[in-house]
């Protein structure tokens, strides 16, 4: 079965203001390390943005100037049991 990862939807509110929408299953933090991930992602925020005519044709410079190391979304070794989020003050 194929699922889509990615799409985008035009519409116009009850406010009658129009929008545009991307969304994208992708975002855990190892799919940024793919660039072709960073590029469909910064791809649709330009689009949802409006600015599309802004995007090269080759897609928009995804290109990191320093090492992309993520942890694993503190699963694993790095999971902290009962621990709950600090407020902000």
């Amino acid at each position: 079965m194929d699922n889509p990862v990615a799409w985008t939807k035009s519409y116009t509110g009850t406010s009658g203001i129009k929008a545009r929408v991307f969304f994208t299953t992708l975002g855990h933090p190892y799919d940024f390390k793919i660039p072709e991930v960073r590029k469909i992602t910064m791809n649709g925020i330009f689009w949802a943005l409006g600015k599309e005519g802004a995007i090269p044709e080759d897609g928009v410079n995804v290109i990191l100037h320093e090492p992309f190391s993520p942890n694993n979304s503190e699963f694993g070794q790095n999971f902290k049991k009962n621990l709950k989020p600090t407020p902000i003050q």
